[in-house]
């Protein structure tokens, strides 16, 4: 499941773009940051892990470390030209946590 802090209709697209390109159906949950931040901690408080990528920024994301909300990201990038830092802006990739790459 992707959760993205999009607003409603915006959607769409790109969930049909990931399902036609990957064939990996999504199914999204739209609202703010914040909003998708404490959903995915009542959940997880719950025992309930559905998420499996979610769109937030550093502020979300920095909520998620201490609660173990977050997997390390950079050993799951397996793609050459994903691994090279080349092809991302500022020719590094970054991550919200630069401790854990996460």
């Amino acid at each position: 499941m992707s959760w993205v802090a999009l607003q409603a209709g915006s959607t769409a697209p790109l969930s049909m773009r990931s399902t036609k390109k990957f064939g990996i159906k999504s199914i999204v949950s739209t609202g703010s940051g914040t909003d998708q931040v404490n959903r995915l901690l009542a959940e997880n408080g719950a025992g309930i892990y559905v998420a499996d990528v979610i769109q937030i920024g550093d502020s979300g994301a920095l909520r998620l470390v201490p609660a173990g909300g977050l997997a390390p990201l950079r050993p799951l990038l397996i793609h050459p030209d994903v691994l090279n830092g080349r092809n991302w802006f500022g020719g590094q990739l970054f991550f919200a946590d630069s401790a854990t790459n996460q």
